[in-house]
């Protein structure tokens, strides 16, 4: 009988290690479809453009501020004769949107910082811009005027953010 149980251990022995083999390949295809469809998603996000365009009412005597929804709003607080560019940026789980922001350069900019979840804040190091953090579900503003023109990066500076995607445009012509 020892001859006997010797072979069925090693019968048994031998059936785990195909049946171990399959399951360590379907853990690892599992693991593979999951980061596959995280890194698909966040490369399927539409690049969005925030462009400050003229409205009819700035053309007029009295300047008023345009948003990034091209909508007009309230003439500038400071009386002077300068146009305010007004954006509003939605900040989220490793995005901005929009993620490309046009301005003119020598007018003020001020943007508006909503936070949809997480937590975050808002920088442009070229023009020595950083906000302060933002809660979820808070917001805040950064005003600043472009003085020099071309393509600059908008990021999140919070933890590993900005290594996870959280970062944009913003283009000063």
């Amino acid at each position: 009988m020892d001859e006997n149980q010797q072979e069925s251990a090693q019968a048994a022995k031998g059936n785990l290690n195909p049946l171990l083999i399959v399951v360590i390949v379907i853990i690892v295809a599992a693991v593979g479809v999951m980061l596959w469809l995280g890194s698909n998603k966040t490369a399927t996000q539409q690049t969005t453009t925030a462009k400050v365009a003229p409205t009819q009412a700035m053309m007029k005597e009295e300047p008023t501020h345009a948003t990034g929804s091209g909508q007009a709003a309230t003439p500038s607080a400071t009386g002077d004769n300068t146009m305010q560019q007004a954006i509003t940026v939605e900040a989220g789980s490793y995005y901005f949107k929009p993620n490309v922001i046009q301005v003119k350069k020598g007018e003020p900019v001020k943007i508006t910082i909503t936070n949809k979840g997480g937590f975050h804040d808002f920088a442009i190091d070229a023009f020595s811009v950083k906000s302060e953090m933002i809660p979820s579900g808070g917001s805040t503003t950064v005003e600043f005027t472009p003085d020099k023109t071309g393509s600059f990066e908008f990021y999140c500076s919070v933890g590993n953010h900005r290594a996870m995607g959280m970062k944009g445009t913003l283009v000063v012509e």
